[in-house]
């Protein structure tokens, strides 16, 4: 399954601080977390911006960031699972 900006929601931030998202999917963290996954994102998105994961499939979260953006490209950095 393909992103869906729908599926992205900017819960935070504000001024010159990092923006905090959240991204909703049953998709596997493998797959969201892999590099460009969140290119159609990609202008409103910055370098150190926080984003949490959820896995509805699982049900986990990760917290990882915006570890790289370009005009081309954006990364994020490996997530960190939260479980109960």
């Amino acid at each position: 399954m393909a992103f869906a900006r729908k599926d992205l929601s900017r819960i935070g931030g504000s001024g010159y601080g990092a923006t905090v998202w959240m991204h909703t999917s049953a998709e596997a963290y493998a797959v969201v977390g892999a590099d460009d996954y969140f290119k159609p994102a990609i202008t409103e998105m910055a370098k150190g911006d926080c984003v949490w994961v959820v896995d509805t499939s699982t049900p986990t979260v990760y917290i990882t960031y915006v570890d790289a953006h370009s005009a081309s490209s954006i990364t994020t950095a490996t997530g960190d699972a939260v479980t109960a």
